[in-house]
């Protein structure tokens, strides 16, 4: 796994990006699934931070981890005789990988509470969730860190 990150301030605003890619491949497997390749992976995220009422407010865009390449090769039944229980079967590439991507916006704002305590307040909204095509979460969220 590789994850590049930049950060930079322009005109008061503090901008950063992270893009990370990822390389695994999977040892094993059995007679009926392996994958013959490594599965391939990716995620990004875009941010801007300002400070807003003795705190920060930030804006956030992500895509988290997500399968690009998952191919795996599967023996697949294709027929089954009742008379007798002969089961027929056939080799196949299999694509694991989804067909959607999630794309998270966050809106945010956290500040210090003391020098040993912070608190954070926010609120995002996932588009394909779980990288499924239409669909959506919302969360909201209170940190209360106390060191």
């Amino acid at each position: 796994m590789a994850t590049l990150t930049i950060r930079r301030t322009v005109a008061g605003l503090v901008l950063s990006a992270r893009a990370t890619t990822a390389n695994t491949r999977v040892r094993g497997g059995s007679e009926l699934m392996r994958f013959d390749q490594p599965v391939l992976g990716t995620a990004y995220a875009v941010e801007g931070a300002r400070g807003l009422l003795g705190g920060v407010a930030t804006l956030g865009l992500s895509s988290p981890l997500r399968v690009e390449r998952a191919r795996a090769t599967m023996v697949l039944p294709v027929t089954y005789d009742l008379m007798s229980g002969a089961l027929a079967t056939r080799t196949a590439v299999v694509d694991l990988a989804p067909s959607a991507r999630e794309l998270d916006i966050e809106l945010g704002w956290s500040a210090a509470l003391s020098p040993t305590s912070s608190v954070r307040f926010g609120i995002a909204r996932a588009f394909d969730a779980g990288h499924v095509a239409g669909a959506t979460d919302t969360a909201g969220f209170v940190t209360l860190v106390l060191r």
